[in-house]
């Protein structure tokens, strides 16, 4: 799980390197890459913190999946492609629920 949120804080930062790290654009990239960076680093650690950051991202990722859905008019088109952009949160949340691994970050 630390190895894919990596890659895809590395996948922000090279988009904000295509875009022009001096485009106001490009800020949020930065930072989505920075954040996933740590929050690759915090899943290997075991950082109890970073278990509620895996959740809350996660749940924001379905949120502008459906966000897009309702932005183009709950067409099919859209609707296909909020279904298959939820499926990796879905997959993420079903994991970090997971009893061994939810002992391993809160402890409990």
């Amino acid at each position: 799980m630390g190895i894919l949120y990596f890659l895809l804080g590395l996948w922000w930062l090279f988009t904000a390197f295509v875009a022009g790290f001096s485009e106001a654009g490009s800020l949020p990239w930065i930072v989505l890459g920075i954040i996933y960076i740590v929050l690759a680093l915090g899943m290997f650690g075991g950082w109890n913190w970073v278990w509620y950051l895996g959740v809350l991202l996660a749940l924001i990722s379905i949120g502008a999946a459906l966000w897009g859905w309702y932005e183009a008019d709950f067409t099919m088109d859209a609707l296909w492609a909020a279904i298959i952009a939820m499926i990796i949160p879905l997959i993420i949340l079903w994991y970090l629920f997971r009893r061994n691994v939810k002992a391993f970050f809160l402890g409990s």
